[in-house]
C-alpha cells in the first residue's frame, strides 16, 4: 500500500485559538469537515516546508519554516490508503487575514481545548500536545 505523506499547521492567535478550516463541497475527501491548513508533501520537501507551503496555498498566511515546531506524527489509514501526518504548531501575536483556497469554504479560530473534540486525523496529535502544553 502506498504511504501518502502530509503535514499538518496547528496555528494559535495570542488567546491559544486555533486556525480550523472548513473543506468546501467539492473537496475530494470528506466535504463539509473540519481541516487545518496543509497538505501532502511533495518530492523533494521536509514537512516543515510542506507545511507552510500548504499553509500559504490555503489560508495566504505566509509562514517562515523558523516559527513552527513539529509536535507529533501519526500513522493511520483512510481513504484506502496509509497516512504518515506531521503535525506543527505555531503562534502569532495577531491573526493574520486569511484568504481561503477553493479547498475550503470556511474558516473560524476556536478555542485550542475544542481542536481535540474534531473528529479529523489530527485530532489525537492536538489531544497528545494540550496534555503537555496547557496555557
Amino acid at each position: 500500500m502506498v504511504v501518502k505523506h502530509s503535514a499538518k499547521l496547528l496555528l494559535l492567535d495570542s488567546e491559544n485559538n486555533a486556525l480550523i478550516l472548513r473543506r468546501s463541497e467539492s473537496h475530494p475527501h470528506i466535504p463539509l469537515t473540519s481541516d487545518l491548513p496543509g497538505g501532502e508533501i511533495e518530492s523533494g520537501e521536509t514537512p516543515a516546508v510542506a507545511a507552510c507551503r500548504e499553509t500559504f496555498e490555503e489560508t495566504g498566511i505566509n509562514l517562515e519554516e523558523s516559527v513552527m515546531r513539529q509536535i507529533g506524527k501519526r500513522q493511520f489509514k483512510a481513504f484506502g490508503r496509509e497516512y504518515d501526518l506531521y503535525l506543527f504548531v505555531a503562534k502569532v501575536s495577531e491573526r493574520p487575514d486569511v484568504k481561503i483556497s477553493w479547498e475550503h469554504d470556511q474558516y473560524s479560530w476556536i478555542p485550542l481545548d475544542e481542536v481535540q473534540n474534531l473528529d479529523d486525523g489530527f485530532q489525537p496529535l492536538v489531544t497528545d500536545y494540550l496534555k503537555t502544553n496547557r496555557a
